[in-house]
Formats: C-alpha cells, sequence, structure tokens
C-alpha cells in the first residue's frame, strides 16, 4: 500500500473512532480533547493558543465536552474544568476518567506511533 493510501486508511480509522465518542463531535473539540491528554491542566488561553482556537470557542467548547452545555443539554463528561489553583482568574480543564478511556481508544485506533 502506498504511503498516501497508508494514511488515508488511519486517518478513516481516527474519524470513526471520533464518532463513536458521539455522533455530532466536532474536529476541534478532539483537537481540543488531545491537547488536554497532551498537557493536563490547560489554561483556556493555553488551549486556544495550542489548537489556533478563539478564546471564546475554547470555553464554547468544553462546556461541549464537560457535564453540562451550556442549552442545559448533557455534555459529553470527557473534560471537567475549574478554578486554577495557581492564579483563581484562570479556569484549567483535565480529562475525566471517561475522557482517559476515550483519548485511549482514539491512539489505539490510529495504531502505535
Amino acid at each position: 500500500m502506498t504511503e498516501q493510501k497508508s494514511a488515508i486508511v488511519v486517518f478513516s480509522r481516527f474519524l470513526t473512532a471520533a464518532r463513536e465518542i458521539h455522533p455530532f463531535i466536532e474536529i476541534q473539540q478532539v483537537q481540543i480533547l488531545l491537547e488536554i491528554a497532551r498537557k493536563p491542566l490547560s489554561t483556556m488561553k493555553e488551549l486556544a493558543d495550542a489548537t489556533d482556537v478563539a478564546l471564546s470557542s475554547i470555553s464554547r467548547n468544553l462546556d461541549a465536552l464537560g457535564d453540562e452545555h451550556r442549552k442545559g443539554t448533557p455534555g459529553m463528561g470527557l473534560v471537567a474544568k475549574d478554578r486554577d489553583p495557581r492564579e483563581p482568574r484562570r479556569m484549567v480543564a483535565w480529562l475525566t476518567p471517561k475522557g482517559k478511556e476515550v483519548v485511549k481508544g482514539l491512539l489505539e485506533a490510529v495504531g502505535p506511533s
């Protein structure tokens, strides 16, 4: 199999695994989820800088990835956030146990690194 076809297969497996998290999960949300897995206790600003996503979008996406979406609908329960103990004006985010399992599944879908 060519290198390009191989990459397409891996990407397709990744997208299938992402859709299994939630049928309407957005790529931006997956990107934020993976960044939190890479750097737990990231501030919202750090997430915005690392993902090139606007700070207001980070907040909205963290709500969707958390327990309760902004409109009162259930969230995905993959991340939690709270005030930064070092700087109470900032919020930090981390993976929930469910979030850790989801990230593990995403990584398994693309195979060994």
